[in-house]
């Protein structure tokens, strides 16, 4: 709660998606409008056990992203509203929270965010736009590096891997540090 994004869930879709995996508890399977469904059972039909069955299918295959127990059921008949509404908060309060126990993020990250800010600063004190290149955010990171090797280990492979670059570059985005053009 005391992070600077919390509460935002744009953020946390865009910050677990440039992290690159699915976290455990990131995804929330739901059955909508079983109103109808329910409605029109014809001989008997176990739309739960169909519900169910489709859901443990979808579950095995999630690799731990989905750890609910079953489909949360969105049913909109005006006397279910007021409950599945709770249910849903309930569900994603709980998915947001085993999220948060699984949540890593590099240290590197954080400092790559500083050296952008920083150079951003330099810039406008310059009267110059604060855009910076891949070629000069690489510049940066390699002098930064110079100057404190003993803690960029990781910061220095973002300069030689392109793919590790662009991820750190989609999580300052996600955090709203810098913006992609």
């Amino acid at each position: 709660r005391d992070h600077r994004y919390y509460g935002s869930w744009k953020y946390w879709r865009q910050f677990l998606s440039s992290l690159g995996d699915r976290r455990r508890g990131s995804l929330l399977l739901a059955v909508s409008q079983l109103d109808k469904v329910l409605a029109g059972e014809v001989n008997n039909c176990d739309c739960e056990d169909l519900i169910s069955n489709e859901f443990k299918k979808i579950k095995e295959r999630s690799s731990g992203a989905i750890s609910c127990t079953e489909a949360l059921r969105l049913d909109y008949r005006p006397g279910s509203i007021a409950d599945t509404i709770y249910r849903a908060k309930q569900a994603l309060s709980k998915s947001t929270n085993e999220v948060a126990h699984s949540w890593w993020v590099p240290n590197s990250y954080e400092t790559l965010s500083k050296i952008a800010q920083n150079v951003a600063k330099t810039k406008s004190a310059n009267h110059e736009l604060p855009i910076l290149t891949r070629d000069e955010l690489v510049h940066e990171i390699n002098n930064f590096c110079e100057r404190v090797p003993q803690s960029s280990a990781l910061l220095g492979k973002l300069t030689t891997d392109p793919r590790l670059l662009q991820k750190a570059i989609e999580y300052m985005e996600a955090v709203g540090d810098v913006m992609q053009a």
